[in-house]
């Protein structure tokens, strides 16, 4: 079976409601943690133990990258966040009917495996 591509994503402009806390694999981590450091952003500290965890040392469940013109690292966001409005699945599904849900269930988890494998 051949990766789908993941198409972008139109929003309602100002809208932010998917922006909450999605899990990141730990290579996403290590790319958003050295964002985070540059834009003086304060996110988390990396486990030692090479665990892929969610956001869980924010102090609220809304993304701490969502600025008022919406996500600032855009090009650097988790697979989980490209993924949201195109997986035909209730959870992952635009409450606004945005996207296209053309992503079965069993593509996004192959490619949520193949990207939490990856070190």
């Amino acid at each position: 079976m051949s990766k789908p591509k993941i198409p972008e994503m139109t929003c309602i402009p100002g809208c932010h409601d998917c922006c909450g806390a999605p899990p990141f694999s730990r290579r996403e981590q290590r790319q958003v943690h050295i964002e985070a450091q540059m834009r003086g952003i304060k996110w988390m500290e990396l486990p030692d133990d090479g665990a892929a965890v969610p956001y869980g040392k924010t102090e609220s469940l809304v993304c701490p990258f969502l600025g008022q013109n919406g996500c600032t690292i855009y090009e650097k966001r988790p697979l989980m966040c490209r993924l949201f409005g195109h997986v035909d699945h209730p959870r992952m599904k635009c409450p606004h009917g945005c996207g296209d849900t053309s992503i079965t269930q069993e593509e996004s988890t192959a490619m949520v495996e193949e990207e939490w494998a990856k070190e």
